[in-house]
């Protein structure tokens, strides 16, 4: 026998492993708390090695497609999906536009990597995670003169998200005088994910 306080009163409560009735269950749990009832979570669970697991975590990692030459000449390029999405719980990343909708209140952990070829003399690259509250900047920069072949930057943030709040990417590369620069699909070499921390 428990007892836990509600609204300043001490109440009494008997909770089987199962949450409910006498019943008993040998898996391990969360009991939540939702006046007045009792129940074991079905999605979160701590294992007897005290390690936690919660399968409605929002959890996201968008792919982009291969597109050519939408930057180069210090045009912003709003990275898209189109690539996949390997991972999805809750269904919060839209693979159309390349933007996570948080489905809830919290911190979000966003990370995002692009990469770009093409551009003959690549002397730097913006990236932007943008959300609804923020935007947060990385930057790259080739002070010798520039270089060709595949380029990529990585950035990763805390984020504080309200409800429905939204989080995407951005890329600007400085090289050429027109848009020659492609954004790389190929073993994530463009993606992002994101995870609710707290």
């Amino acid at each position: 026998m428990v007892t836990i306080n509600v609204d300043g009163t001490q109440m009494p409560i008997e909770v089987s492993k199962s949450g409910t009735g006498n019943s008993n269950n040998t898996t391990n749990g969360i009991v939540t708390f939702n006046t007045p009832n009792l129940r074991v979570s079905g999605s979160a669970t701590i294992d007897s090695s005290g390690y936690y697991t919660n399968t409605k975590q929002p959890t996201s990692v968008g792919l982009s497609a291969i597109v050519n030459n939408v930057t180069g000449a210090g045009t912003t390029y709003t990275i898209l999906g189109g690539g996949g999405e390997p991972i999805d719980k809750g269904s919060n990343y839209n693979t159309g536009t390349g933007t996570f909708t948080a489905p809830t209140a919290g911190i979000y952990r966003i990370s995002s990597a692009v990469t770009t070829s093409g551009g003959s003399t690549e002397t730097g690259i913006d990236m932007n995670i943008v959300t609804t509250q923020y935007t947060y900047f990385a930057t790259w920069r080739n002070y010798n003169g520039g270089t060709s072949g595949k380029q990529t930057i990585n950035h990763a943030i805390l984020a504080i998200m309200a409800a429905n709040d939204t989080a995407y990417t951005t890329v600007k590369v400085f090289s050429d005088a027109t848009d020659t620069s492609d954004i790389v699909k190929g073993n994530y070499q463009t993606c992002m994910s994101v995870v609710k921390v707290c």
